[in-house]
Order: structure tokens, then C-alpha cells, then sequence
């Protein structure tokens, strides 16, 4: 609520428009860790769609969510969590459809049907070629991106500082989607993503101790 619920609604009018007329940047909440990233990234598309209901847009209510982790450790980790402590502390009523997208073809599978995707980005990330005529490095999006992207009309890159590179190209061709990074690690000091970044907020060791007692103090 601290973080990411109540943000998005101080700037709802914002984030009521059409998101074609404010996609191209990577909205992130910077957080200290333990202050409950799944479940901010879980509470992401309640707060959007609350903002869409206020403002009574035309903008489209978020139905699907992708998310997208560095391993598939953390993948099969998050999922868990996102099927087990919505209900546990009382968020939703009935357990969320959530998916592992473990192969290529997942993603075009139109018949799969889940709220909440999560994978690993590999899938995602273009090819990297060099021309032979220029010597230039040429990057290919696979065959449908377009149409992967445009079914998830939120997407939310967890610890978004690991493959900047590669998540500024990704917001590039998201031109119909909102994309969100959430991180508790510093952002690397080369500074390529900042460019793309608009801070949403930045949720503190002192507001977790003042906010929710989830931090001890430390003197």
C-alpha cells in the first residue's frame, strides 16, 4: 500500500490515459529488501485498474500481467508466492491463474489462459547480429513480439538493473504496454537505463521500520 498502491493512485489522472500516450518509460519503485516486492508487484494491476474506474476512461482494464525475472529460480519462486499470499493475507478471494512460461511457444499460445505470467527474459530479448557489410551490430525481435507484448498490456520487470540494455529495447517495442522494474539493488553506476527511467517511488529502510515494523531497527 505504501509503495506501490498508493502511488499509483496520487498520480491516477496520469496513469488513467490511454497508455500508448505514456508507454516509453520504465516506471520503477525502488525498495529496500523485505519490504515485500511480489506482493507490490501483485497489488501493480488493482491500483491501475482503480485509477482507470476513478477517471472513468476509456483506457482498457489490465486482464493479463507478465512478469519477467533474471533465473528460473526466482521464477518458479515468485509464482509460488503470487499463488499463495494473496489469499494468505487476505488480498484477493480466490487464488490467482498463474503460469510459468517455460518455452517459446507458451508465449503465442493463445489458448493458454492465466491472469499472471512469469519468465525468465531470454525468450524476450533480441538477437544480436553482425552485419557483414557495415560491421555494425544488427538486433532482430523474434517473429510475433509485437503480439506477445500486446497481450500484456502491464508488464513488470523484477530487479530491472541486471539487463538494461536489453529492457531499454524491450520498452522501445512495448508501444501498447505499460512496463514497471522493481529493484532493492543499486542501479549500476554506468547509468545507461536512468534515461528511461521515471521514479515512482523509493520505499526506504526508515519507512519500513516507521510503515509496517518489517525492519528492525539498526543503531
Amino acid at each position: 500500500m505504501d509503495y506501490v498502491y498508493n502511488p499509483i493512485l496520487e498520480n491516477e489522472e496520469f496513469f488513467s490515459r490511454p497508455y500508448s500516450a505514456i508507454n516509453g518509460k520504465l516506471f520503477s519503485f525502488i525498495q529496500i529488501v523485505g519490504a515485500g516486492k511480489t506482493l507490490g508487484m501483485f497489488c501493480l494491476p488493482f491500483a491501475l485498474n482503480t485509477a482507470i474506474n476513478r477517471n472513468h476512461t476509456a483506457q482498457a482494464r489490465i486482464d493479463r500481467m507478465l512478469i519477467v525475472t533474471k533465473d528460473q529460480t526466482l521464477r518458479g519462486q515468485i509464482a509460488k508466492e503470487i499463488l499463495e499470499e494473496p489469499m494468505k493475507y487476505g488480498f484477493v478471494n480466490e487464488v490467482p491463474r498463474v503460469v510459468e512460461i517455460t518455452k517459446g511457444d507458451m508465449l503465442t499460445d493463445t489458448n493458454l489462459d492465466y491472469d499472471i505470467a512469469v519468465m525468465c527474459p531470454n525468450m524476450l530479448w533480441p538477437q544480436a547480429d553482425n552485419n557483414s557489410e557495415t560491421g555494425n551490430v544488427v538486433y532482430t525481435w523474434s517473429p510475433g513480439i509485437e503480439r506477445i507484448l500486446n497481450r500484456h498490456p502491464l508488464i513488470a520487470f523484477d530487479e530491472m538493473h541486471y539487463a538494461h540494455s536489453s529492457i531499454r529495447r524491450l520498452i522501445n517495442a512495448a508501444r501498447h504496454s505499460l512496463v514497471f522494474g522493481f529493484t532493492a539493488s543499486p542501479i549500476d553506476s554506468c547509468g545507461e537505463l536512468l534515461d528511461d527511467m521515471i521514479r515512482v517511488t523509493v520505499y526506504t529502510y526508515h519507512d519500513a521500520i516507521v510503515n509496517d515494523g518489517s525492519m528492525k531497527h539498526v543503531s
